[in-house]
């Protein structure tokens, strides 16, 4: 396996330190083709778009669903009447 100590951001094209991108099992060398600050803005631009907000809620609902009791613990614990 590639193991690099530094790469090249594919969106601001700095070269940095391998812990300044995010794991993704998929790539060759284990670390994401942007760095984590490229990442986070970029997914935070998203998020303010239409479809990003229609996504957020959607994986919201699926989520509240799959965890309907833990959902309801937090709820109580969080109001004080736990």
């Amino acid at each position: 396996m590639y193991y690099p100590s530094s790469k090249s951001c594919s969106t601001c094209h700095e070269v940095k330190a391998i812990d300044q991108f995010p794991f993704d099992a998929g790539a060759l060398d284990g670390h994401g083709h942007r760095c984590k600050p490229c990442h986070n803005r970029l997914n935070r631009e998203y998020r303010q778009t239409p479809e990003g907000r229609q996504a957020r809620a959607e994986s919201m609902r699926k989520w509240r669903e799959a965890n309907k009791a833990r959902n309801l613990a937090h709820r109580l614990e969080s109001s004080g009447t736990a």
